[in-house]
């Protein structure tokens, strides 16, 4: 989650030299940085509840949690819209930087665990 936060920083930084003090596209980075955050938040959440409990009715459980953030991340992009293309863009970039950066995060422990595994 810190390197998400830090990668859409260093993404305010540099929108903040190309466009300009623009409120509304800050706005739609905080936006769309906190959104990822309770997205991947409620995901751990549901996931863990499927998976590791393995309780009867807990698939309706992981499909009502992925409706759940499918509709916060509709929501928010509305609002940003509704405040102006400024923020919504300002909303999906951070989303889309976040998102790369929790994949990058996945992929370096993958494959730190895939060389630990190699060598023993």
């Amino acid at each position: 989650m810190q390197l998400q936060v830090v990668s859409v920083a260093i993404a305010a930084l540099i929108a903040f030299f190309v466009m300009g003090n623009s409120v509304k596209f800050s706005y739609g980075l905080v936006l769309g940085t906190a959104i990822v955050i309770i997205n991947l938040t409620l995901l751990a959440f549901t996931t863990d509840m499927a998976l590791i409990k393995k309780q009867t009715g807990m698939s309706s459980l992981a499909t009502a949690g992925y409706l759940v953030r499918i509709i916060l991340f509709g929501g928010a992009f509305y609002v940003a819209l509704k405040t102006g293309y400024p923020s919504a863009i300002g909303m999906i970039i951070a989303y889309i930087i976040s998102r790369f950066a929790f994949l990058i995060t996945i992929f370096f422990k993958w494959k730190k665990n895939s060389i630990e595994q190699i060598g023993s």
